[in-house]
């Protein structure tokens, strides 16, 4: 975690955010060469005062989790980040609370390294994404899910495209020697030097929302 605070004292979030701007990007970039691929999200600080109470207290208001990796462009990362949390601090003051902001405080930055989980065996695919009929899942039994992904996508089947039965081994399709099982992101380059195929890996985030599970592709991972 990583405390980021402004030169200005002011009540303006948005002046506050313009000011910090660059110091969180490089904190990012620094962050990206080390891990490559990240987890970030973002909390402001307020001191706030309610006045018929002669009360004064701290008020944060955060940022979902976003993964980040070298692709990314991080101005555009930061105006979401920023635009997300002073639409929080606006609709606080504006629901009647009678807290008025008395001055931002500073920004804490929640760095995280990424690390995506192996490939495996078959796992279902959550409802939300089968029922477009759009992915092809097969139903292998053994560690070798990323293999069979390639050999279904280089010789599609007409029908049961969900079954190993459907496909020729992908032993006689593709190189696979000296590759462990299941595979990491990193073997994945190898994979394509040896093979001469383009791979994309995307990563599936779960989020609930309103008391549901809503899910999220993020990526490209590779």
């Amino acid at each position: 975690m990583y405390r980021v605070q402004s030169s200005i004292v002011s009540t303006d979030y948005m002046l506050f955010f313009d000011e910090i701007r660059q110091k969180v990007i490089e904190l990012l970039e620094s962050a990206i060469r080390v891990h490559k691929i990240i987890k970030v999200n973002m909390e402001v600080f307020g001191s706030y005062i309610l006045r018929t109470q002669d009360l004064k207290e701290t008020k944060s208001f955060n940022s979902q989790n976003r993964t980040v990796d070298q692709s990314t462009d991080l101005n555009s990362l930061f105006d979401g980040f920023r635009n997300g949390i002073i639409a929080q601090t606006t609709e606080f003051q504006e629901r009647d609370s009678g807290w008025t902001c008395e001055k931002t405080m500073f920004l804490e930055v929640n760095i995280n390294k990424y690390s995506p989980i192996s490939g495996c065996s078959y796992v279902k695919l959550p409802e939300c994404i089968e029922r477009r009929k759009a992915v092809v899942n097969v139903r292998n039994e053994d560690q070798h899910c990323f293999a069979w992904a390639i050999t279904s996508a280089l010789h599609p089947a007409i029908d049961r495209t969900s079954e190993v039965s459907s496909y020729p081994h992908f032993n006689t399709v593709i190189d696979v020697t000296g590759m462990n099982f299941p595979v990491n992101l990193k073997d994945i380059v190898k994979f394509k030097d040896k093979n001469d195929i383009s791979v994309n890996v995307y990563g599936l985030e779960s989020k609930f929302e309103k008391g549901k599970i809503m899910y999220e592709i993020i990526g490209p991972l590779c």
